[in-house]
């Protein structure tokens, strides 16, 4: 066994990820699942949109969405139990350190990073207006404002019974597909409103109620769901995809059914000894998810752009390629932060 595997096996279970606690390392593998589904989903937007808007990549791309920003709110939900306990001095200091901060100083640093590079991207920016991460959230980081207000939500609601707090959840999701389009910029509030209502329930239902859907029977059930979805997404992916992908009602199911295949797949993993190695690598990946989410955007069209700028043109090595250097390095450039003892300063510890 490497070393890296008995660093990952030796981690205890715990109900939860707060620093206080011990950590989960089947939480941590599922987090890490969902980490290498938000960087390969975001190699195929670029690729994409730089002229290889195929069937296959829609596809693929409708397959990752089916499971990925869900499976992140479920997980938040489910160990967001604490929020509710804590008074609002402490909440505000937890969310600034965990949320806010990251969210300012990433949301700045890659609305510079496109601005200047605006020559060499899929879509430039038209002009340099910093104020506006206020209300619009820059490129990945409507989940960290998403998450900050369901973090606020699931605290104003403290006196809530479960009952209502899971009908106000109800209200949210349905309003993500009743309110009409939005201006383009501001249709992150609809893909939102969706993934808070589902923290919430998450939330409400808690870690040991949700493990009761990794069942085999339940697990079953959700397989059988999956499937269902990615032979629909295909016909799906014949033509263009209109907005945020799998976005369509018919693709609700999978909400549910994609993060308890997911957790069942993350859990499997941990506790099987012939697969130390991978449960070890995607748990490094899954306690390390925010410099991943903030940077890896930059390493995906980092490589595209200069892959294309030699002439490889070939979509499927560009993608391998800026999926795996788009974990890897901001792996690396975790490692050094720490090293240096800047992690926190960069939002990311």
């Amino acid at each position: 066994m490497t070393a890296l595997a008995r660093e990952a096996t030796s981690i205890p279970a715990s109900a939860g990820l707060s620093k206080a606690a011990a950590r989960d390392a089947r939480i941590d593998i599922a987090r890490g699942i969902g980490m290498v589904l938000v960087v390969w989903g975001h190699a195929l937007y670029g690729v994409m949109n730089a002229g290889h808007d195929t069937q296959i990549h829609r596809f693929e791309l409708l397959s990752i969405y089916t499971t990925h920003m869900a499976l992140f709110f479920i997980l938040a939900g489910l160990l967001a139990g604490s929020i509710r306990k804590r008074s609002w001095p402490e909440f505000w200091s937890m969310a600034f350190m965990r949320v806010i901060w990251p969210y300012l100083l990433w949301s700045v640093l890659l609305k510079t990073i496109h601005f200047a590079m605006s020559g060499y991207v899929n879509t430039p920016l038209k002009g340099y207006a910093v104020l506006d991460i206020l209300w619009k959230p820059p490129s990945v980081m409507w989940f960290l404002y998403a998450l900050l207000l369901g973090m606020i939500l699931l605290k104003l609601t403290s006196a809530f019974s479960r009952p209502a707090t899971v009908a106000l959840a109800a209200v949210l999701f349905a309003s993500g597909y009743l309110l009409p389009d939005l201006d383009p910029q501001m249709d992150w509030i609809r893909t939102s409103l969706r993934f808070i209502a589902i923290y919430l329930v998450a939330a409400m239902v808690g870690r040991a109620g949700f493990e009761r859907l990794l069942a085999p029977a339940w697990v079953a059930l959700a397989t059988g769901v999956m499937v269902a979805t990615l032979a629909y997404a295909w016909v799906d992916a014949a033509d263009p995809i209109p907005g945020y992908a799998a976005f369509a009602p018919l693709y609700i199911p999978a909400l549910l059914a994609g993060p308890v295949v997911a957790m069942r797949l993350a859990y499997a993993i941990g506790a099987a000894r012939d697969g130390a190695a991978l449960g070890a690598a995607l748990a490094l990946v899954g306690r390390n998810t925010m410099p991943i989410f903030v940077t890896h955007i930059l390493f995906t069209a980092g490589v595209r752009i200069v892959m294309l700028e030699l002439g490889l043109t070939n979509a499927s090595l560009i993608i391998a390629l800026a999926t795996v250097i788009g974990v890897i390095a901001p792996l690396v450039a975790a490692m050094l932060a720490d090293r240096l003892r800047v992690a926190a300063y960069l939002g990311w510890r």
